[in-house]
């Protein structure tokens, strides 16, 4: 199946875009976690968005390198998984964090 690089490179600008600020906000919240299972929580939620974000940048790397077709749109299997772990891992990384805000709201943690 063929992809479109242009709008690939769109969605993966805003899934870095949303990833990074996760990032921020889950190093500056998560931090006063305490014990294993926080520190693990933490740990995981903000290693999802890095690996969002090195998985974005790998996706723009590649785009640039793709000898597209005149109608722009190619069937890059690197360029497909990148986008894939990248969009994978900001949805792990969101579903941690709305874990952590839900239970912030409930003033379980």
């Amino acid at each position: 199946m063929k992809i479109e690089v242009k709008n690939t490179l769109e969605f993966n600008k805003v899934t870095m875009a949303l990833s990074s600020g996760g990032f921020a906000y889950s190093v500056e919240k998560l931090s006063a976690l305490e014990g294993f299972w926080g520190n693990s929580f933490a740990t995981a939620t903000i290693l999802s968005f890095v690996a969002s974000v090195l998985a974005g940048v790998l996706v723009i790397g590649r785009a640039s390198k793709l000898n597209t077709q005149p109608d722009g749109m190619t069937d890059d299997p690197d360029l497909k998984k990148m986008g894939a772990i990248s969009a994978w891992s900001f949805l792990v990384g969101a579903a941690l964090l709305s874990t952590f805000l839900i239970l912030k709201v409930w003033e379980m943690v």
